[in-house]
């Protein structure tokens, strides 16, 4: 055997490995996206979109719906509160990382961002790639989208809806992956996120 089939072996090898669902089986779309993994990026991005990083970290810390009404009396955050039980709700995972974020609290996991969905790839009847881009969500940006739902106090400004507006820029490729588990999706790690290379 020559050095140069050694080494074709050795990387088809690598790649059944590695990539399996590449190698075994084509990915197929999913259209449309399931209603359970939409639910969770409107979520994520209403209460990205209507609260500061600030007053998410505080509201991680009450556990029940009693507990932010009497501890709160904004209608804002109490519909924050909601959208953030709903994300960690799809994140929740026994022994998972994602478990270990909500529990302790050390990274804020709704990050000043905004999520649209690309696409969705089935890699086997349990499991999703979802593909979607992210827009940064800056100070003046985020300050704007609080203004405007305080002023529709008691006029019920939708919870699911970010404008458009926020949107038209350059977002960047994030991927996420979901499993089926008892029936439900989960969100089974963190994002994956494509490191921008220096040139």
């Amino acid at each position: 055997m020559t050095q140069r089939t050694e080494n074709l072996l050795a990387l088809t090898l690598a790649v059944l490995i590695f990539f399996p669902a590449t190698a075994a089986q084509a990915s197929i779309q999913v259209r449309p996206v399931p209603d359970a993994i939409t639910r969770y990026i409107e979520a994520r991005n209403c209460a990205a979109a209507f609260s500061t990083p600030r007053e998410r970290a505080g509201l991680l810390s009450l556990s029940s719906l009693e507990d932010v009404r009497d501890s709160i009396q904004s209608k804002r955050l109490i519909a924050v509160w909601r959208h953030l039980q709903r994300v960690k709700s799809a994140e929740m995972e026994v022994g998972s990382d994602i478990n270990m974020l909500w529990d302790k609290r050390q990274v804020n996991p709704v990050p000043p961002e905004l999520l649209r969905i690309q696409n969705a790839e089935r890699r086997d009847k349990n499991t999703l790639v979802v593909r979607a881009l992210v827009y940064r969500l800056g100070w003046t940006e985020n300050q704007k989208l609080i203004s405007a739902y305080d002023q529709e106090t008691g006029s019920g400004i939708p919870e699911t809806k970010v404008p458009d507006d926020f949107f038209t820029r350059d977002g960047k490729p994030v991927v996420q992956r979901w499993t089926k588990v008892e029936g439900r999706w989960k969100k089974k790690s963190a994002d994956l996120r494509y490191l921008e290379m220096e040139r």
